[in-house]
């Protein structure tokens, strides 16, 4: 159905409780912690070990934490990059309802639309993330403006 071979995107099954690691520095989750304000990045950075990226709550955060350890000091991030869904109530949620003509009721979550670019070294080499974030239908990403349903600028 998204013909995912002839885009080059490889499936991983197990959602959602399947991980990938970018990296030995960085993995990407699912998610499944959630908290208001902010919050949720600090709670995956007092439980994870190593960076993470995570989806579920379908907001930006991202936060940073150094620990001491055996070795010296180690800094980590938790960072999520938001959603690529509709954000006015289209998207089932728990405060989403439907009229009687089974159209989606308008109701905006706290949501934000966004996506990011991890550039990584392999091994326990280092990573940078680049939060996109996309604000009414607008991005901007290394100097070139991307608008929806418009090619590049």
């Amino acid at each position: 159905l998204c013909r995912f071979d002839e885009h080059g995107v490889e499936y991983l099954p197990g959602y959602p409780a399947r991980s990938h690691w970018v990296n030995e520095r960085l993995r990407i989750v699912h998610g499944h912690l959630v908290a208001s304000g902010g919050s949720t990045a600090h709670k995956y950075l007092g439980t994870e070990k190593t960076s993470v990226i995570y989806g579920h709550i379908h907001r930006h955060e991202l936060a940073y934490r150094t620990r001491e350890d055996h070795d010296g000091a180690k800094t980590i991030m938790a960072a999520s990059p938001g959603c690529l869904a509709r954000t006015d109530g289209a998207v089932p949620s728990t405060k989403g309802g439907i009229d009687l003509d089974g159209r989606p009721v308008v109701r905006h979550e706290d949501w934000q639309q966004g996506l990011a670019v991890v550039e990584f070294e392999p091994g326990d080499g280092r990573f940078v993330y680049e939060p996109i974030v996309i604000h009414d239908g607008w991005a901007r990403w290394r100097g070139k403006i991307y608008s929806a349903g418009e090619r590049a600028a």
